[in-house]
């Protein structure tokens, strides 16, 4: 028997770093992907919650022949939203709050539609504090048709998505 031959088992010194320095190199790009992928979905999110709201505001202010309103919940966007009848005032429902890093800045507060669904045009950006800068923005027509834009209020021509 030859017993010049060594059986191998386990990974030397020299393959343990490579394998190393191939996993921080793979986590090195993948966590702010991963990160950035999550800061994108919570802002999709707050949009279409607001859209949502919005949606509901104006059809209760048709449904009901009465001035319905988009307000935010304990006097501020941060602590989520809540549709209201404007008189006589009555709560019809509450939004959650959006994530502690999101930023809601309507044109107007509060946002109100008439009993034909009209309302005074708006826009509302929706942006995520840390870390991305985009900003989603859902401008109002006069005659409360929604759209939603991937572009600041500032930035919208005429008030409708590009």
């Amino acid at each position: 028997m030859d017993r010049s031959k060594k059986i191998q088992t386990g990974f030397n010194l020299v393959e343990l770093m490579i394998t190393l320095v191939i996993a921080n190199v793979v986590l090195s790009i993948g966590i702010p992907a991963i990160t950035r992928l999550k800061q994108n979905s919570e802002l999709t999110t707050v949009t279409n919650d607001l859209v949502a709201a919005l949606s509901l505001a104006r059809s209760e202010a048709i449904k009901r022949s009465a001035s319905v309103a988009l307000t935010p919940a304990g006097g501020s966007w941060g602590n989520g939203w809540e549709i209201r009848v404007v008189n006589p005032d009555s709560l019809l429902r509450v939004f959650d709050a959006p994530p502690a890093e999101s930023l809601v800045t309507p044109s107007v507060s509060p946002l109100t539609f008439d009993d034909l669904g009209n309302t005074a045009q708006a826009c509302i950006d929706v942006a995520i504090t840390n870390g991305i800068d985009e900003v989603r923005s859902i401008p109002i027509s006069a005659t409360g048709r929604l759209t939603s834009c991937k572009v600041k209020c500032a930035d919208i021509g005429g008030g409708v998505c590009n």
